[in-house]
């Protein structure tokens, strides 16, 4: 559907796309790049998923791939563990943030806290990206429209932040990694304004995000 609106950039929140079902995702879009029919959607990030990584920790994993073949352009583990009703996050904090060159400029990823807790400097003093990819899951996005807001006066920073919502119903069910909740995502399409990415609850669908190797529509 995204492809069908001629998107830039897909955002999926945090805790949204199993490990199963990236993996899937990703072999479809190399099934098609083989085909002779790519998929037309540039950026994708598939939100973040708990991950037993090769180095034997368990990481928050959020990846950017390109939309062509479905391979890894840059990897995020997260810094700072959620704690939801009585849950605190179980993982082993990632070690670095990276930045990757592009012709439209310098991208980040970022998970959730990990721009509006005591990691914010890494990106407001230390990195300086031009874009930062964030997905998320919280109860509200106050405090990452403070941050990235902060970001854009400072760098003049463009922030998508692509929120998972907690609501009450969610924070009773049963904690169950392997099974997330799949009846909050919303998506909204429309073309962009040319100074900043809006910050909102759901998927993330962007369209004419550059042009010219800009970041001005």
């Amino acid at each position: 559907a995204a492809e069908a609106q001629d998107v830039d950039l897909l955002v999926f929140p945090e805790l949204t796309l199993s490990l199963t079902v990236q993996a899937h995702l990703c072999c479809w879009l190399l099934d098609r790049y083989q085909a002779g029919a790519p998929c037309r959607i540039p950026l994708i990030v598939l939100g973040s998923f708990h991950d037993a990584t090769c180095d034997n920790h368990r990481r928050n994993r959020s990846r950017l791939i390109l939309g062509r073949d479905g391979s890894d352009i840059v990897l995020h583990d997260k810094f700072s563990p959620a704690t939801l009703g009585t849950m605190t996050e179980q993982f082993t904090p990632g070690q670095t943030a990276q930045l990757v060159c592009t012709p439209i400029g310098n991208l980040s990823l970022a998970i959730c806290k990990d721009c509006i807790d005591q990691y914010r400097n890494i990106w407001l003093r230390h990195l300086c990206p031009d874009w930062l990819l964030l997905p998320s899951l919280s109860d509200s996005v106050r405090l990452h429209v403070e941050a990235t807001r902060e970001l854009w006066n400072l760098h003049r920073c463009v922030s998508a932040v692509a929120n998972q919502p907690l609501t009450a119903e969610t924070l009773a069910a049963p904690p169950d990694p392997a099974a997330p909740h799949l009846d909050y995502v919303h998506a909204d399409s429309g073309t962009l304004a040319n100074d900043a990415f809006r910050n909102h609850s759901g998927v993330l669908w962007v369209k004419t995000v550059y042009i010219s190797g800009n970041k001005n529509k």
